[in-house]
């Protein structure tokens, strides 16, 4: 039977947490434990630092306040059973050495290292969203798959669940911006385009884009749903006869491309809506799932985005329920 070590004192964990920073077998799990036991614990006082804010800060500890934090909230979450977000690994500056597997052993850990060596930096986002399936930051608010709101709300939720920071992330349909008024664009590599660019944008169709195959981690898309346009009044699409056909075109065109210029793994965000044409019903968002199913695309989720307000009724007499709601598909390139 092994000895058990009591490494109960404070200076004894203050050891074993810079071992723990220089052993590249270990993982974010274990510092992030010994990090949380030394604040709770009060060690950092007892080894007469100001605060734990100080302690990390001490360059013999070397480990940065706030990867400290980010380690430490992720270990709590693990601890009460709670999902941990993905989002707080990367910018944690854990490398791709680090996260092969939970946990690293002496007997294992040279096999682990030499797998850790193959995997590109997409296959360790991937690797987080599967271990951890990034979920909301509050446990107590977790993202429903219907939302009352704002494009602009409901987008950073899916993305926090989805898309870890860091991220190639391209909004190919960027319009003025709006979905993305609530979203710190230093959380991703961020690419803006529009066939009329306005802001950030650069000028590129979603059929045409100017970015290399297999290059994007996420896509966002959302092509204009005007089913009335003329020879005197286009939508920005030049789109002059409408129509349901036409706009099936657009989804087909901006689905295939994005299916070109998405990574393995990377995920497709579009967005549609169901409609009336002609006093028949489109459903739109079934054609757009199957659209997207010759192309490889898993469905990973299904979001309801909800208008606040209802839209005034314009017919006299009313033939069909006023459609009120669009959706949010998230499909994920296999």
């Amino acid at each position: 039977m092994g000895e058990i070590i009591d490494i109960r004192t404070p200076w004894d964990r203050h050891v074993l947490i810079v071992k723990l920073r220089n052993d590249a077998m270990q993982t974010f799990l274990e510092l992030g434990k010994e990090l949380y036991d030394f604040d709770n614990d009060g060690c950092w006082q007892k080894l007469e630092y100001a605060s734990m804010k100080s302690y990390l800060a001490d360059p013999d500890v070397d480990i940065g306040v706030d990867v400290g934090y980010k380690l430490m909230r992720v270990y709590e979450r693990w601890q009460f059973e709670l999902r941990v977000d993905a989002r707080q690994l990367l910018p944690a500056g854990y490398s791709k050495l680090d996260m092969v597997v939970p946990h690293t052993t002496e007997e294992n850990h040279i096999g682990n290292l030499a797998q850790a060596q193959t995997l590109s930096q997409s296959d360790l986002r991937i690797w987080i969203n599967e271990t951890f399936k990034g979920q909301s930051e509050t446990t107590d608010k977790p993202i429903l798959s219907a939302f009352v709101g704002e494009n602009s709300e409901l987008l950073p939720l899916i993305l926090d669940l989805y898309v870890p920071a860091g991220g190639r992330v391209a909004d190919v349909t960027y319009g003025e911006g709006t979905f993305w008024k609530e979203i710190d664009f230093d959380d991703y590599e961020f690419l803006a385009s529009d066939i009329e660019p306005r802001g950030r944008a650069i000028e590129a169709d979603f059929g045409n884009l100017p970015y290399e195959t297999n290059s994007i981690d996420a896509l966002i898309f959302d092509p204009p749903y005007k089913l009335t346009g003329t020879p005197e009044e286009t939508d920005q699409y030049r789109n002059e006869t409408g129509g349901y056909k036409n706009v099936q075109q657009f989804y087909e065109a901006g689905i295939g491309e994005a299916a070109r210029v998405l990574k393995e793994g990377g995920l497709l965000i579009v967005k549609c809506m169901d409609q009336v044409v002609s006093g028949k019903q489109q459903w739109y968002h079934k054609k757009v799932y199957d659209i997207a199913m010759p192309y490889a695309m898993l469905a990973e989720d299904l979001f309801v985005l909800v208008r606040p307000t209802a839209t005034p009724q314009p017919h006299a007499r009313q033939l069909h329920a006023r459609k009120n709601h669009s959706f949010f598909w998230v499909f994920r390139k296999e």
